[in-house]
């Protein structure tokens, strides 16, 4: 699929989810049904959050104020207080341990997109490059570890510990 076509694609779904979290969120004591606080990750994502806003507007009649946060524990601590309305930010595994971890009542109302990982490396231009034995740097997070380490597979290379 042609990426200006994705990019499309992830902006209408974005703001499909959003209107659809507008029907659980607008049942709440909110008093206008047409504007939803959601909390994103500072990062890549943030202007695409623009265009998500604008064709909330357009297309569901739905201001989007976007709340910027610099950490992953703060956004769902924010909605579980009520200080937003939703988020869009993580992955299911996520969400379940923060759930499991905090007794958050909170529940996925719709899907986002995760950014692939990446490696990154001031030598190395290609995995196919990286010599036997060769060490990198992994997430200490046991989830974030878990997708680095099936992306590590499919590269072909061993998780040892170390």
């Amino acid at each position: 699929m042609h990426s200006a076509i994705k990019h499309t694609v992830k902006i209408s779904l974005l703001a499909a989810s959003l209107a659809g979290a507008m029907l659980l969120t607008g049942c709440g004591p909110k008093q206008d049904a047409n504007h939803i606080k959601v909390g994103i990750s500072a990062g890549i994502d943030q202007p695409l959050w623009d265009t998500v806003k604008k064709v909330a507007k357009e297309k569901y009649n739905l201001d989007v104020e976007v709340v910027t946060f610099t950490d992953y524990v703060l956004p769902n601590s924010a909605l579980s207080s009520g200080d937003i309305d939703a988020n869009s930010f993580q992955h299911g595994p996520y969400l379940e341990k923060q759930i499991k971890e905090r007794g958050y009542k909170l529940a996925a109302v719709g899907n986002t997109f995760v950014y692939p990982i990446a490696g990154y490396s001031r030598k190395i231009k290609s995995v196919s490059e990286l010599k036997d034995g060769a060490q990198v740097a992994v997430p200490n997070d046991s989830y974030e570890s878990g997708a680095f380490t099936a992306a590590a597979a499919n590269a072909r290379f061993d998780k040892t510990e170390g």
